[in-house]
C-alpha cells in the first residue's frame, strides 16, 4: 500500500522530493523488488551522496543480491557519515 501512495505522488508531482524515493525504494527492498529498488537509488543516487540511510538501503539491497563487499562498503559509508554505529556494525557483520 505505502508503495502506491509513493508511486502516486512521485507520479503527480512536478519535481518529486528524493525522500519519496528513497522510501519507496524501502518498500521495494522489504518486499524483495530488487530491480525496481535499484532504479529508485539509481534515480537520487547524486542528491543524496550525503544522506546516510541512503548507504543503509542500497547496502541492503547489495546484501540481498548476495554482493557482501559492496553492501559492507555502503553500511561503513553510512556509519562514517553519522549513521547510528551499532546499528551500522550489525548491518556491516551481516554483510561478512
Amino acid at each position: 500500500e505505502a508503495e502506491k501512495i509513493y508511486t502516486d505522488i512521485i507520479n503527480t508531482t512536478v519535481k518529486p522530493s528524493s525522500a519519496y524515493y528513497l522510501n519507496r525504494a524501502e518498500c521495494y527492498v522489504n518486499t524483495d523488488r530488487f530491480s525496481k529498488a535499484a532504479a529508485d537509488l539509481h534515480a537520487v543516487e547524486s542528491d543524496e551522496k550525503a544522506n546516510p540511510y541512503f548507504y543503509v538501503l542500497r547496502g541492503r539491497l547489495r546484501l540481498d543480491q548476495f554482493d557482501k563487499f559492496a553492501a559492507r562498503v555502503d553500511f561503513e559509508k553510512a556509519k562514517e557519515l553519522g549513521y547510528d554505529a551499532e546499528l551500522a556494525d550489525k548491518w556491516i557483520e551481516r554483510a561478512r
